[in-house]
């Protein structure tokens, strides 16, 4: 991966067979509203496109030969929930992610993760700490949880 200024070059990460999809996530969610930058990649990741509108980015995409580049702008809209997707991460992964994304929520915000199963201790933390949540069972068996720190929340 080589990031330079505004550019984030991905062929050698995605080369190796990680996953460019938290290094993009952290880039995006550290985007102040309006500004942006760009992502190089070797083809269109059509799959990044619904994760980037759940993170509150909007996205346009060139073809420059064999290299797309997809430019990422925050969106200024604060309804807009955060997204993190940890089905793929190790424990304890999940759980600090989530516990540090929720300390940076503003209050009337939401969080929704998505974890490959009920995750019982995280709820129990959840609860101790006083946050609201809902959760959705998946068909595959995964749980999406709705997280809030208002009970105004306006993520579903």
């Amino acid at each position: 991966m080589k990031a330079s200024g505004n550019e984030l070059d991905l062929r050698a990460l995605l080369a190796s067979g990680q996953s460019p999809f938290p290094i993009i996530e952290e880039r995006v969610h550290g985007l102040a509203p309006g500004d942006s930058f760009d992502l190089l990649a070797p083809f269109e990741p059509v799959p990044l496109y619904d994760h980037l509108r759940a993170w509150g980015a909007a996205h346009t995409t060139v073809s420059e030969g064999s290299v797309f580049r997809i430019t990422i702008t925050k969106m200024a809209d604060p309804a807009v929930p955060r997204y993190l997707d940890l089905r793929q991460a190790p424990p304890p992964e999940p759980f600090i992610r989530t516990t540090d994304a929720l300390a940076e929520l503003a209050p009337g915000h939401c969080l929704i993760v998505h974890l490959p199963h009920r995750p019982t201790p995280l709820l129990e933390h959840l609860e101790a700490q006083g946050i609201i949540w809902e959760e959705q069972e998946q068909p595959d068996g995964s749980c999406q949880l709705y997280l809030m720190k208002a009970d105004d929340c306006p993520c579903r």
